[in-house]
């Protein structure tokens, strides 16, 4: 082969290079941070701005969040913490004793203090029934407590007797029965509407009078023994109320006490921290003042006046003879400026023997700082050691408080119950010979005697005592299981082919929609009573629940309704062809994959009717916002703002946060592009 021929041959490597780390500029962070960040002019001016923007915000909420004012018990309290640090404003931190001092009342609202469990268990039995449902991997044997879950729900948070969910679940029995008796001879629409009507007349009669005849049968049955034991436990409960009482009024004192210990140091603590404040001030007034030039014009001597103006008024009442004199000084060259025709010349030379005044007074205040500052430091320390003595006494005192009032509350209901016991064979009789307007009132009375009395179950908890967290998780996490099924119901309705059906979905989709919730919420509260029988008691949360289902179940139906419009028609016929019938193809094929679609669109569904629910503050109920204005109303709070709504906000965030990860797994765990 010639050396031409040679030359032309390409160059064939006969063996691999080794791998070789990547230039550190082109992997890693130093890459993400050159490629956003840095890849222009534009993007590194903006991000060192964004950089120093963030960094004062930092600055400012770091700053006003970690203060140790946890242990405080009023907003006068957290003042004296800030003064003994030496701050002072708006910002000068964050007074988080509210937090602690109101966090079970945020919590749980004005639920009763004993029956804390029961929301807590009622939440914990909850996530247990979802998990099946939110996680496939469990055993599917669990799906059996997540159906009947529901109907023991209300009963662990309003309370009554056990067998009320059992009546509940009876009457689904008896729709299911009466279905599968008249379906084969009428026909499934028939049966259908037969099974619903045999259910509501169940609700609607059948378990308000198995309920009262049970409750009849009961208190029959206590009777000879219960009249005895109330008698012996009113005539116990005064004893203990009067200890409590003692120590209610031991304590009060002990913390009065207390109180005039604290005020005392704070008398120390208030010179002390005014006298570090003031030479603060005069310290950044004569670097101020160094900056000053000459004065050439009248522009320089008004600005001037300015500035000894604002001096006069930040020093105030002077604490000592060197601040007067300089005060002094200050209104000399303050008057010379406000004469007419001032010569700058003349002002320049008052400016030299103010500043001269200004380091003269400075000087020994400078020399006693070091003092000032280890008192204040030792002032408050004292100042927080005494809180946190005192805080335990004032827990103690909450304590005893709270229990005395359950005593009391105790003996009135016992009281009232045994008049109404010792009473209830008269009440009977007269109630057979009564005229019919009174035999109504009467039998109000004893349903409710023969209630109380033959009670088998839980204490009942009227709505009006609901509030806080848990009443937001209530509507929140109820209108959310309820609104997605009779959303996906809606969605199948628009679409259908049917006249009535469809023009009934279509019509109450774009009512809801075009309605705003808080009018809704105001139909619930005011109006929805007028469509009721007369007598009727529709519970307020009930109400709501009910509108903001609707609510959330016409916009749910609009978001699955755009999954189904994402299916190709393939779909459709492929169910088709395999000969099922339309609810097998939607529950085998196409709501499966329309719902993974919309899987976004459902959890920003959910997260926003979670959120709704502080709008219930609007009609009266005490949801986290409702109750903020009651806290804030109590004197001792009265003022604090920011903590309250921070503390709102992060509990949302952390609920929300939840749903939006959850959501995320989701479709990581549904993406099948890959396989």
């Amino acid at each position: 082969m010639s050396d031409l021929q040679m030359h032309n041959q390409p160059y064939v490597r006969e063996s691999m290079l080794p791998e070789q780390e990547p230039p550190l500029l082109e992997a890693g962070l130093t890459k993400w941070v050159r490629s956003n960040l840095f890849s222009s002019k534009l993007n590194i001016v903006l991000t060192l701005v964004s950089i120093v923007v963030v960094f004062f915000l930092l600055k400012v909420i770091i700053g006003w969040m970690f203060v140790p004012t946890w242990e405080s018990s009023s907003l006068t309290e957290c003042r004296e913490i800030f003064l003994g640090l030496g701050r002072e404003g708006h910002f000068a931190g964050a007074c988080w004793g509210i937090i602690r001092d109101r966090f079970l009342q945020f919590m749980f609202g004005f639920y009763p203090a004993e029956g804390y469990w029961r929301i807590l268990l009622s939440f914990a039995l909850m996530l247990l029934a979802l998990a099946p449902v939110l996680f496939n991997s469990l055993p599917r044997i669990m799906l059996w407590f997540s159906a009947l879950y529901p109907f023991f729900f209300p009963w662990f948070l309003w309370g009554g007797n056990i067998w009320l969910p059992i009546l509940v679940i009876l009457g689904l029995v008896l729709g299911y029965i009466a279905f599968r008796i008249i379906a084969p001879m009428f026909g499934v629409i028939v049966g259908n509407i037969a099974a619903v009507l045999v259910t509501v007349l169940w609700m609607m009669f059948g378990v308000s009078n198995v309920n009262a005849m049970l409750n009849t049968m009961f208190t029959d049955a206590r009777l000879e023994t219960l009249i005895p034991s109330l008698a012996s436990d009113i005539e116990a409960l005064p004893d203990p109320i009067a200890e409590l009482t003692v120590g209610i009024d031991s304590r009060i004192a002990a913390i009065a006490d207390a109180d005039v210990r604290k005020a005392e140091i704070v008398d120390e603590l208030e010179p002390v921290a005014k006298a570090i404040k003031g030479v603060e001030f005069l310290e950044e007034l004569q670097h101020d003042l160094s900056g000053v030039g000459a004065f050439d014009n009248a522009d320089d001597v008004t600005e001037l006046r300015r500035t000894l103006t604002r001096t006069v008024n930040a020093l105030g009442e002077p604490q000592s003879d060197l601040l007067a004199d300089f005060k002094f000084s200050v209104g000399e060259l303050l008057t010379v400026t406000q004469q007419e025709d001032v010569n700058p010349a003349s002002v320049g030379e008052s400016f030299a023997q103010l500043t001269g005044s200004l380091d003269r007074t400075l000087e020994p205040l400078q020399r006693d700082i070091p003092a000032l500052l280890d008192q204040r430091s030792e002032l408050s320390d004292r100042l927080l050691a005494h809180i946190s003595e005192t805080l335990p006494l004032r827990e103690e005192l909450t304590v005893l408080q709270r229990d005395r009032n359950r005593l009391e509350s105790a003996l009135s209901d016992k009281t009232s119950l045994l008049a109404n016991l010792e009473k209830l064979p008269d009440t009977r009789a007269e109630r057979d010979d009564a005229s019919e307007s009174r035999r109504q009132a009467l039998n109000t009375a004893i349903g409710e005697t023969e209630g109380e009395a033959g009670l088998v179950g839980l204490t009942p908890v009227p709505s009006a005592n609901f509030g806080g967290f848990a009443l937001s998780v209530i509507i929140g996490v109820t209108c959310i299981l309820i609104s997605l099924p009779l959303g996906i119901l809606l969605a199948l309705g628009r679409q259908s082919n049917l006249f009535i059906v469809k023009t009934i979905c279509v019509g109450f989709i774009e009512f809801i929609r075009g309605v705003p919730l808080i009018t809704l919420l105001f139909v619930a509260s005011t109006l929805l009573n007028y469509f009721m029988p007369p007598g009727t008691n529709f519970d307020i949360i009930l109400r709501v629940i009910i509108m903001v289902t609707l609510f959330a179940a016409a916009y749910m139906a609009e978001v699955i309704r755009g999954g189904l419009a994402a299916l190709p028609t393939g779909q459709y016929e492929g169910a088709d062809s395999l000969g099922l019938d339309y609810w097998q193809s939607q529950r085998l094929i196409i709501m499966p994959q329309a719902l993974k679609i919309s899987i976004p669109g459902i959890v920003s569904t959910f997260i926003g009717v979670f959120k709704d629910t502080v709008l219930v503050s609007i009609i009266g109920l005490l949801d986290p916002i409702g109750l903020s204005n009651a806290v804030r109303a109590d004197a001792a709070w009265n003022g604090v703002v920011w903590e309250i709504y921070a503390f709102i906000a992060f509990m949302f965030f952390i609920f929300c946060f939840a749903m939006s990860r959850y959501s995320m797994y989701l479709e990581r765990k549904l993406q099948t592009g890959h396989r």
